[in-house]
């Protein structure tokens, strides 16, 4: 479909509706989407938006072309003055633009003297405008950007500036941002980098930090030292995979049953660490025992720390080989022997004690207390008035003297019956059996505190 134009103006010949229609919108903004709108055969009249200017537009349609007419008294020529007000907008639309930009603009020209700044360097409020932009200009005859950074210091504060500098045909343009915040907050990260890389590099504990793409991003010293790989090795990245089948290389891992199944158990624990669930203890056949734990990290990573406790596995076998040994002393006594905590409950008892009173404090989950202890007591060693003394004597205080008696079983056995404090506020009963089995009278009984 052509549009056109009077032949004697030379703006346009033969054009597209829409063309013509972006080209008159600034002054005629009622014109249609498109010519459908038009009757055809007839004229439509469309005066100017601004009150101030006589222009006059008669758009006539007749069949596939529509032909245009523009009036305007002022001129001759009215589409070179229509072409001149267009460009004359566009302008006045281009610096408004550039003057509510949220960066600073300086056009420059070649001398490097300012030519213009908008609003956003101006608010910048830079005593030597020119200091923000020196040493920026590109070459002339090279059309790539030139981007500076420099800090300015106006007396009262300092401020950093970034500036895009672009060559254009009457000098240059340069595109000025206050960055002091973001410079700042370079700094306190490079800062916090350089202080985890400190902390990092003083810890015992090996770690190993893979990215989301399962490349070793990061690693200790201790990492070396634990596992025995190579700085250079170290250094070039591995993934997952061949970080720790340079593990199993150097026997820094527990060695599988079924090889074949080896790559699968890799792969779970990857998975399982990444769901922030792997824990495990590694024996070595060094004898070195190694706690490894998985960490999930943002994005995908993970992180791997390995803890040398082989001290503390040696010393808790150590302490629960005592523990064993002083529990069959215990237990090959001929006494019965329980142990109270401070809080007066059972702690443990020795085998005696377990067939002596049918208490076994191992094997029940709910805590046997002071008083439940002197009831059972009582059934196979009655004396009420005892264990009423026992019970009040250990009622939470430490016992001054022990407090001790003779007592017979229903089968007329006769028992040392004592009670004593331990350091800490804990507490020991003992019962021993007497050679004598005969009773005597219940006159006779002595309870000593």
């Amino acid at each position: 479909m052509d549009h056109d134009l009077p032949a004697d103006n030379t703006a346009f010949k033969t054009c597209d509706w829409r063309e013509m229609r972006n080209w008159l919108h600034f002054r005629f903004s009622g014109l249609p989407d498109t010519t459908d709108a038009l009757p055809d055969g007839q004229s439509v009249f469309s005066v100017a938006d601004d009150p101030g200017d006589p222009a006059q537009l008669v758009c006539t349609k007749t069949g596939d072309t529509t032909h245009v007419v523009l009036h305007d008294p002022k001129t001759l020529d009215a589409v070179e003055r229509h072409e001149r007000l267009r460009l004359l907008s566009e302008g006045r639309n281009w610096g408004s633009c550039l003057d509510n930009a949220t960066c600073g603009v300086v056009m420059t020209d070649h001398d490097g003297q300012i030519l213009w700044t908008n609003r956003a360097f101006d608010a910048l409020k830079i005593s030597d405008p020119g200091n923000a932009i020196s040493g920026s200009r590109p070459v002339l005859d090279d059309s790539t950007p030139k981007i500076e950074r420099r800090c300015i210091d106006d007396g009262t504060a300092s401020k950093w500036l970034e500036t895009r500098s672009v060559p254009v045909e009457r000098g240059t343009i340069h595109y000025v941002a206050d960055v002091t915040k973001v410079v700042t907050a370079e700094n306190l990260r490079r800062e916090f980098v350089q202080t985890l890389t400190k902390t990092f590099a003083n810890l015992t504990t090996g770690l190993a930090i893979f990215n989301r793409d399962k490349q070793l991003a990061l690693f200790n010293p201790a990492l070396v030292d634990l596992t025995g790989l190579g700085p250079e090795f170290l250094s070039a990245q591995p993934n997952l995979m061949g970080f720790f089948d340079s593990l199993r290389d150097n026997h820094v891992l527990p060695e599988p049953r079924n090889y074949g199944d080896w790559r699968t158990q890799i792969l779970q624990m990857i998975e399982t660490a990444t769901d922030g669930l792997y824990r495990e203890t590694w024996t070595l056949p060094s004898g070195l025992t190694y706690r490894v734990t998985g960490r999930p990290h943002p994005d995908g990573a993970i992180a791997f720390l390995f803890e040398d406790i082989s001290d503390e596995i040696s010393l808790t076998r150590r302490f629960r080989s005592q523990m064993d040994m002083r529990q069959a002393v215990l237990d090959n006594l001929s006494e019965a022997v329980v142990v109270l905590s401070p809080a007066k409950t059972v702690l443990l008892c020795n085998s005696t004690c377990s067939r002596l009173l049918g208490i076994d404090p191992d094997s029940s989950f709910a805590e046997m207390s002071l008083n439940d202890l002197t009831q059972i007591c009582n059934c196979r060693l009655p004396s009420a008035e005892f264990w009423a003394k026992v019970v009040q004597g250990l009622d939470g205080r430490r016992l001054a003297n022990p407090i001790e008696a003779q007592l017979f079983d229903i089968q007329n056995k006769s028992y040392h019956c004592r009670t004593a404090s331990l350091p800490g506020g804990a507490a020991m009963l003992t019962i021993a059996p007497l050679t004598t089995t005969t009773k005597t009278a219940q006159t006779d009984l002595t309870v000593s505190d």
